[in-house]
C-alpha cells in the first residue's frame, strides 16, 4: 500500500508542475519496491520533465525488461532516442500510436514528433486523439496553440491557451506566458500585462 501511495503522490506532483519533488517521491517508492512498473514509469517521466534523458532512458529500459510490450514506455524511449538523433525511432513512435491499445502518451508523443517533422495536419489529428483520451491534460492544448499560431490563427491559439490555463498546476506558467506574447503581438496590451503578471505569480524566479 505504501508504494501505491507514493506512486499517486509522485503523479500528483508531476501534474502540479513539481517534477523535482515527484522524482524524490518515486525514488522513495522504488527504494522499497525497485521493480514496481508504475513507479519506474513515473521516475522516467520525472527525469524527462527535468531534461534528464539518460536517467529517464535507464528507468524505461528497466521497465521494459519487466514488461517488454509496455506501450507508453516504448513511446517515451523512442522519443528520447529520436531526440538523440536516432531517426529510426520515428517508426517506433508511429507503431505504438497505431496500436489499438494506445493511450494518451503514445498519441501525444507521436504528435510532438510530427510537429518537429513539419507534418502539422497529421500532428493536429494525433493531438486531438490525445485530448479525447485525457481531456484534463493541458499539454495537447499548448501544442495545438503552437499549430494555430503557425497557420496564423490568432483566435485559435488564444482559445487553446486559455483552455490550458484552466488545467495547469499552480506552479506552471507556460500557457500564461504564451498568452502574454500573443496578446502583445496582437496589440492587446492590457490583456498581455495581465497574462504576464499571472505567469510571474506562478514562477516569480523566472
Amino acid at each position: 500500500m505504501a508504494v501505491l501511495a507514493s506512486d499517486s503522490e509522485g503523479n500528483r506532483l508531476l501534474a502540479a508542475g513539481m517534477p523535482a519533488e515527484a522524482l524524490k517521491s518515486f525514488q522513495a517508492a522504488l527504494a522499497t519496491a525497485p521493480q514496481d512498473p508504475r513507479c519506474l514509469l513515473g521516475l522516467a517521466k520525472a527525469h524527462m520533465a527535468l531534461e534528464g534523458r539518460e536517467p529517464a532512458l535507464a528507468a524505461l529500459e528497466a521497465l521494459l525488461k519487466l514488461k517488454p510490450d509496455h506501450l507508453e514506455a516504448r513511446s517515451h524511449r523512442a522519443l528520447i532516442r529520436l531526440a538523440a538523433g536516432d531517426k529510426a525511432a520515428a517508426a517506433e513512435l508511429e507503431a505504438v500510436a497505431r496500436d489499438r491499445h494506445s493511450g494518451f502518451a503514445e498519441h501525444f508523443n507521436y504528435g510532438q514528433y510530427l510537429i518537429s517533422a513539419g507534418k502539422h495536419a497529421e500532428a493536429g489529428k494525433e493531438l486531438m486523439v490525445a485530448q479525447r483520451i485525457e481531456p484534463r491534460d493541458p499539454r495537447p492544448h499548448l501544442l495545438m496553440a503552437a499549430l494555430a499560431q503557425n497557420r496564423g490563427d490568432v483566435a485559435g491559439a488564444i482559445s487553446a491557451l486559455q483552455a490550458a490555463t484552466q488545467l495547469v498546476g499552480p506552479q506552471i506558467s507556460a500557457p500564461w506566458a504564451a498568452l502574454g506574447h500573443i496578446y502583445r503581438a496582437a496589440g492587446r496590451g492590457r490583456e498581455s500585462a495581465q497574462a504576464f503578471l499571472e505567469a510571474l505569480q506562478r514562477r516569480p524566479d523566472d
